[in-house]
Formats: C-alpha cells, sequence, structure tokens
C-alpha cells in the first residue's frame, strides 16, 4: 500500500506560483502538478492560512480553473483535505 500524501505549504514563499518543483521539502510531498486557465493564479499564500502561516492561495475568473494533483495510488488510506470557502 502507497504511503498517503501530505502537504501544508509551510515552506513557500508568499505570493510564489507554486510548481512542481517549489511545493515539496519543507511542505511536504511535492505536487506532482499544477494546472491552470485563463487568468487562474494558484500561489503561497499568508493572508489566509488554514493550518500554520502557509496556505495554497487559487485565484481566478468566470469560466477558469486551477488546481493541484498528486500521484498516488487508489488503495492509499488516509486522504484528508481541507479547504476554506
Amino acid at each position: 500500500m502507497a504511503a498517503p500524501k501530505s502537504n501544508t505549504f509551510e515552506g513557500g514563499t508568499n505570493n510564489t506560483t507554486l510548481s512542481a518543483a517549489n511545493t515539496g521539502g519543507a511542505s511536504g510531498d511535492a505536487i506532482a502538478s499544477i494546472t491552470t486557465s485563463g487568468s487562474t493564479t494558484v500561489q503561497f499564500t499568508t493572508s489566509t492560512a488554514l493550518i500554520g502561516t502557509c496556505s495554497m492561495r487559487v485565484t481566478y475568473s468566470a469560466a477558469a480553473a486551477g488546481y493541484a494533483t498528486w500521484n498516488f495510488s487508489p488503495t492509499a488510506t488516509g486522504t484528508r483535505v481541507a479547504w476554506r470557502f
């Protein structure tokens, strides 16, 4: 069974765009890919942290999308996602 993935975003710098290269390390498991369309941005933010001091912020306009994904086994257990709207 694959280990669960975890990322706190605590290793990020405020207002920096997320990428697969800068989301690992102190944040946890690196994001596999970041997808955006239109004028969407996916950034680290310290202004709306859910837990700790940093989080991921997705800013988008109508008919646009933005999200981050991990690659993991569908048999992984312990999946938890925290969102604040």
